[in-house]
Parts: C-alpha cells; sequence; structure tokens
C-alpha cells in the first residue's frame, strides 16, 4: 500500500512539475491550432480526438491515421466500421466536430494516408488482399471525379509503416518494416524508388526538399551515441545529412515537422507509463511543452500518439 501511494505522489508531483514548466514555455513559444491524436481513452478502443486550446475532444470511434487537409477544414482517417451490418473500409472524411462529410469505400482498407498539397486528391497505401500485413503498392484518389488510381506497385511483401506526400506534390517519403526497417522516397513524375536512409520518424520539412528522421544505427550497423541515437536533417536529392540534436527518450515516436518549419512535435512517455504528445522547438531541445496529458482509464494510463498539426484556427 505504502509503495503505491508513493507511485501515485511520484506521478503527481512530475505531472504537477512538468506543468509549471510547460506554463513558463508556453509563454514564450505559444503553441496554437488544433491537433489530430489517436488515443486509447475510452479504454477499451483506439478512437480519434483532438485538442484545441488545451482542451481534448473525441471526435470518431475507431478512426486511425488522421490527417487534416491542407485548409484545416477536413480530417481523413481510415476506418473500418459497422453500418447497418455492413461492414465498411475505407477512408472518412469528417469535419473537427466529427460530423462525417463523406465516405470513400476502400476494401482492403488503407494502411497509411496523406493529402496532396492542394487538398484535391488523397495518397494512401493499401492492404494486400491475401497477406492483410504488407501492402501492395500506393494509390490517388482524386476527390473532385471520384477515381481510384494506382501509382506505384510493390512486387515483394513490403510493409508501409510511415508515409507521407513532399510539400511540393512530387514525391511519396515512406518507411518499411519488411523487408528491413528503412526509409526509401517514390518520385511521383518517373515512379523511381531512392533509398534514403535506416531510421524511423521520416517526415517532410515544409521546403520539401530535406526530411527529418531519427536513428540510433549508422550504415554499417554501429551504434551511434551509446544511446537513443540523433535526429537527422537530410537532403533527400544530394544525401547530404546533419545532427540536429540527440533522441533524448527512449519511446519518441510519429516525430513531425510543423508547417512554419519551427517545431519538432512528436510522442513520449509520460506519467506512469501512458503516452502523451509534446511540442519542443527546434532550436531548443531542452523545452517540450505538452499538448496531452495522460488520464487514467480503465485499462491504465491513456496512450496518445500519431499526431498531426494544423497551425490555424
Amino acid at each position: 500500500m505504502k509503495n503505491s501511494h508513493r507511485l501515485i505522489a511520484y506521478i503527481l508531483i512530475s505531472s504537477l512539475m512538468f506543468s509549471i514548466s510547460a506554463c513558463s514555455n508556453s509563454n514564450k513559444y505559444p503553441i496554437r491550432g488544433k491537433f489530430l491524436f489517436e488515443s486509447s481513452r475510452s479504454g477499451n478502443s483506439i478512437d480519434l480526438y483532438m485538442s484545441k486550446n488545451g482542451k481534448v475532444a473525441l471526435i470518431a470511434k475507431k478512426a486511425y491515421y488522421p490527417e487534416w487537409s491542407p485548409d484545416g477544414r477536413l480530417i481523413a482517417c481510415v476506418v473500418e466500421k459497422q453500418r447497418d451490418k455492413i461492414k465498411e473500409k475505407g477512408i472518412l472524411l469528417i469535419d473537427d466536430a466529427g460530423r462525417t462529410i463523406d465516405m470513400l469505400e476502400i476494401d482492403p482498407a488503407p494502411s497509411k494516408l496523406d493529402w496532396s498539397p492542394d487538398g484535391s486528391k488523397i495518397y494512401y497505401a493499401r492492404q494486400r488482399k491475401d497477406k492483410p500485413i504488407y501492402d501492395d503498392g500506393f494509390y490517388v484518389f482524386n476527390l473532385s471525379r471520384r477515381e481510384h488510381g494506382k501509382v506505384h506497385s510493390f512486387d515483394s511483401d513490403v510493409q508501409i509503416t510511415e508515409m507521407s506526400i513532399s510539400p511540393l506534390g512530387d514525391k511519396i517519403l515512406y518507411k518499411t518494416s519488411e523487408p528491413k526497417i528503412a526509409i526509401y522516397m517514390l518520385d511521383l513524375k518517373n515512379s523511381e524508388i531512392k533509398y534514403l536512409s535506416n531510421g524511423v520518424n521520416s517526415a517532410w520539412y515544409p521546403d520539401g526538399k530535406h526530411i527529418t528522421f531519427n536513428t540510433n544505427i549508422d550504415e554499417a550497423g554501429n551504434q551511434i551515441n551509446d544511446g537513443y541515437g540523433n535526429i537527422y536533417k537530410m537532403n533527400v536529392e544530394t544525401g547530404e545529412k546533419t545532427i540536429v540534436r540527440p533522441v533524448k527518450h527512449l519511446m519518441m515516436l510519429g516525430l513531425r515537422v510543423s508547417k512554419d518549419g519551427k517545431y519538432f512535435y512528436y510522442t513520449i512517455q509520460g506519467a506512469g507509463g501512458g503516452q502523451q504528445i509534446v511540442v519542443s522547438p527546434i532550436d531548443n531541445e531542452k523545452v517540450e511543452i505538452p499538448v496531452t496529458q495522460p488520464i487514467m482509464t480503465s485499462s491504465g494510463f491513456s496512450q496518445d500518439h500519431s499526431p498531426d498539426w494544423y497551425q490555424g484556427d
């Protein structure tokens, strides 16, 4: 009993100190806009939530891989839900109040998705029918024409775990977990695939010429820094990369760069083993401002992850 009381006290004190520090940093680095993220806050499922002005709201049940449209008016997410006893799979388009705008039925379901920079198309990776853990290629859906098209096929077992369209709309950045953990880039103009690096948490900088990612293993397989590795910035054309900062969290997930290019945002392990979303100025690695705080559920502390940030109203 005493140990459990100590644990609770430790969690409360840690959360309080983090909150005091966060308030100070929020004044210096005002975080505006709205965040989408997946979470286990209901205790028995992973659902879609939004954080705005410090308030968290449920947006959709059992909706995954959320992405803001470029104008911040719509949310695209992957769903597999029961409607009138018919199981629909595909991409759900909703507004920030959770109201359904459209349902793009796709079967097998997409595994990852992203918007084109002009908001007219949605690109996605789709599961294979024979082996759903793998993806059969990249597709695009033209919203005005209501047309699907395949832009690339995989001829081997490939599992896509990260995917994003370049801010210029000409390339797909993606990470595979199989056949190996690696980051690639598909040129949509000529269908050429370019290996970029080993690593995880791949994401575009807003200039469309650089990406960020992190790794603790170099190309020769040697451990970097005897720790969690580094966050890098890489020029996708020249391959030149520089160290931005060391990674200081064992469980850093979903690393992304804000649209204004000033912040990283990502998931870390929070109080009691839960996960939370934080924002950190790229030029100040000592500052981490919490977007969410883990809450206690029937299944333990909540897991908040897979964030997407729209820096507007």
